[in-house]
């Protein structure tokens, strides 16, 4: 039989990620057999804890949100986080995790994007290795998560699923002022995130991001800033008892 000769690097690199994703699949999946009598479902919902996730539009101030949830509960936050976490775990650039994050792509522009790039994923990729961290952060400790449909992730019943919303001439201001962008780039801007974060939840999670009727809580982060609204969800979190 005719030899098929040594294997470039860069099947190498894809082998060993393959490999190690494999490994934590394992090791969580050994995780949810401590509850074996239980199906599936059930055993993920025992073992996740309590969470909040926000979904939130472009420029409304999530992270400051977040930042006064964290001190009052002592959840930890993951936004940027994780996607650092996730290029630790997987050995990737937290750049090439970038072009993925919360964007939507086709095969011609993740084709090319491996061809600039060996280490480059596709979309599809990016998913999967995102509700994998999802889940196994969640097990691990109390977290609030920012974005990436975590929602749609995790057990409902272990979680407060919050929409932040607000107008748009705050949210244009709110991201003039905190990146030092003129008026026009900053609204570019929203209008440009709030689209793509959109696409993202409906191409990956089949859901509308604007449909109030999908979170606990929706509230203008316009009308009663960070402190107030990280109040109303430490609060609602205390009426659902996962505080």
């Amino acid at each position: 039989m005719a030899s098929t000769g040594p294997r470039s690097r860069a099947e190498l690199e894809a082998i060993a990620r393959a490999a190690e994703a494999q490994l934590r699949r394992a090791e969580f999946l050994r995780r949810l057999a401590q509850a074996p009598t239980a199906a599936p479902e059930t055993a993920v919902a025992q073992q996740v804890q309590p969470y909040i996730a926000i979904s939130r539009e472009a420029g409304v101030g999530a992270r400051e949100v977040a930042q006064v949830l964290a001190q009052k509960t002592g959840f930890k936050i993951y936004d940027k986080e994780l996607l650092e976490f996730m290029a630790k775990e997987y050995k990737l650039p937290v750049s090439v995790l970038g072009t993925v994050d919360e964007t939507t792509s086709n095969w011609f522009q993740d084709t090319v994007y491996r061809w600039l790039d060996r280490k480059a994923i596709s979309h599809e990729e990016y998913v999967h290795i995102l509700t994998e961290t999802i889940l196994l952060l969640a097990c691990a400790e109390k977290c609030v998560f920012i974005g990436r449909g975590a929602q749609f992730i995790l057990p409902r019943e272990r979680g407060l699923a919050v929409r932040l919303v607000a107008p748009k001439r705050y949210r244009v201001q709110f991201v003039a002022e905190s990146s030092g962008w003129s008026a026009a780039d900053a609204e570019r801007w929203v209008d440009r995130t709030d689209w793509a974060r959109n696409q993202f939840i409906r191409t990956y999670f089949h859901a509308d991001p604007n449909d109030p009727h999908i979170y606990d809580l929706v509230v203008d982060v316009g009308r009663f800033g960070p402190e107030k609204t990280a109040t109303l969800c430490e609060q609602a979190m205390r009426n659902l008892d996962l505080l």
